[in-house]
């Protein structure tokens, strides 16, 4: 969940059900109090590689967990939780086109941005969008 931008971004979508898993604490608190008023999302107090083998099938999927001890599991563990059409992210903090997590067939979607000075993101004008859909 973090800062809650991509939350928010999902959430002005036409949605049906939402999905965060979210382990830190304080940030966990926030996420309980932005969700209150949103039927429609479900939230994970946990690590997602704890959950993993729980989760079922998702439309979209969007995984941050870069600096995550298990972020290198990201990989082996997305087909279980794609079905077919399911349209995949992730958070790239590289200033160009690395696939980081050796995702098969990801193409990449160059987007202008004005990125805040923080230790987040590379401070790139260009953020390199993931993309992959599982057929």
């Amino acid at each position: 969940f973090g800062m809650g931008i991509s939350a928010d971004y999902i959430q002005s979508h036409d949605i049906n059900s939402h999905t965060i898993i979210e382990n830190h604490p304080q940030v966990i608190e926030k996420l309980y109090k932005w969700a209150d008023d949103k039927p429609n999302v479900k939230v994970i107090p946990n690590g997602w590689y704890e959950v993993k083998d729980s989760l079922g099938k998702f439309d979209g999927i969007l995984f941050d967990t870069y600096g995550d001890d298990d972020m290198y599991q990201f990989s082996s563990s997305l087909s279980s939780w794609c079905k077919k059409g399911t349209k995949v992210t992730f958070w790239n903090n590289e200033t160009q086109d690395t696939n980081f997590y050796n995702i098969p067939n990801v193409t990449y979607k160059e987007i202008g941005i004005k990125p805040k000075s923080n230790s987040y993101f590379t401070g790139s004008k260009t953020y390199y969008m993931p993309m992959v859909e599982y057929v």
